[in-house]
């Protein structure tokens, strides 16, 4: 299950904030078969460098089973840093 992670944006509803971001990630993968196990996660943090500048960053976490790099390609139409952590075993809850 791919998990896009939102990192230092601004919670809102607003097409700039956070909630306007997941919006613009789900609609890239729209017309992806693997849209239906794919989430994305909003976290409500402040990510800064050291001179106090503003540097949010998407975080793509998946299995070596999922099209990683595919999603990192069209992730990177939205002109952010994007970090990837690599799973090493996902249990479903069911």
């Amino acid at each position: 299950m791919p998990n896009i992670e939102i990192h230092g944006v601004l919670t809102g509803s607003s097409t700039l904030g956070a909630e306007g971001l997941r919006k613009r990630i789900f609609a890239l993968f729209l017309k992806k078969p693997y849209i239906v196990d794919m989430v994305v996660t909003i976290l409500q943090s402040k990510v800064t460098d050291q001179g106090g500048d503003y540097q949010p960053f998407l975080r793509l976490v998946g299995m070596s089973s999922d099209p990683l790099e595919e999603i990192i390609e069209i992730l990177k139409s939205l002109e952010m840093d994007i970090e990837v952590l690599l799973l090493e075993s996902f249990h479903t809850k069911e």
